[in-house]
């Protein structure tokens, strides 16, 4: 099997890489345990599933997915988070595939288990992202990897049948810790691209978010859980706003010490 199996090691979870690791079974496979945790958890248990073990810096997702890419063996790869899951439908569509066709990119379904319920609504419940692809198809610089990236440069994205189980901490710190991390890096990325925060993007953003994700995407069938991650989604746009913000009003007190090149 030509596939590397790229997983990216980013918090000090032993439980969660175990069973990303128990869950591939895809004999032939180079498996990657691309670590950016300093925990030294992934390297005590690299070598019992015949993982290769690589250390890296933590720089953003884009950065990270960027940099492990590079350690992959193969160039079709299979990229993964720390206590991601294949389900038995999706292993058996990574198996049939031929991965002849170079210039095609494959988006798959994701499920989460959030406070003991798999969402199936809302942000968080059945939504889809390009987890497989050819590493040498696709220019992505400093760009999110999304459909649109792949599409701009004329590859096809096709469906992936089965999903990624997905299991969210229920540390609400934690998980907040996580979104404000994460949140950061959106708006350096925002800056960046020349994009400016108004008072309106820290008032209507969040509850377009909100309303987006609670109503539109029917989070609301998900009962408490998705009421609370639609809650989470808009903290989560507000909180990426108020620091794109904070970054321009760093630039503009302390010039001399910017640190968001452009």
């Amino acid at each position: 099997m030509k596939l590397s199996i790229v997983i990216i090691v980013c918090k000090n979870d032993a439980a969660g890489t175990v069973r990303t690791l128990q869950s591939l079974r895809l004999p032939g496979a180079d498996l990657v345990l691309y670590d950016t945790s300093k925990s030294g958890i992934a390297k005590d248990v690299a070598g019992f599933y015949g993982a290769r073990w690589v250390e890296g810096d933590w720089r953003g997702y884009e950065q990270v997915r960027y940099q492990a890419a590079l350690s992959a063996m193969h160039d079709w790869i299979l990229m993964l988070h720390t206590g991601e899951e294949l389900d038995n439908q999706l292993h058996q569509s990574i198996k049939e595939l031929e991965y002849q066709e170079r210039r095609v990119a494959y988006r798959i379904r994701f499920k989460s288990l959030f406070h003991r319920k798999w969402l199936c609504h809302g942000e968080w419940g059945g939504h889809y992202h390009i987890r497989l692809a050819n590493k040498k198809t696709v220019s992505t610089g400093d760009h999110k990897i999304n459909e649109k990236i792949f599409r701009q440069q004329g590859i096809p994205v096709q469906k992936l049948e089965g999903n990624i189980l997905h299991r969210v901490l229920n540390d609400r710190q934690w998980l907040r810790s996580k979104l404000w991390r994460d949140a950061r890096l959106a708006a350096i990325r925002y800056y960046r691209h020349g994009q400016h925060c108004t008072i309106l993007h820290l008032v209507i953003s969040p509850v377009i978010a909100f309303i987006q994700h609670y109503l539109l995407k029917r989070g609301f069938l998900d009962g408490r859980q998705g009421y609370v991650c639609a809650r989470l989604g808009a903290w989560y746009t507000f909180a990426k706003y108020s620091q794109l913000r904070k970054i321009y009003q760093e630039l503009k007190s302390h010039p001399e010490t910017a640190k968001y090149t452009k």
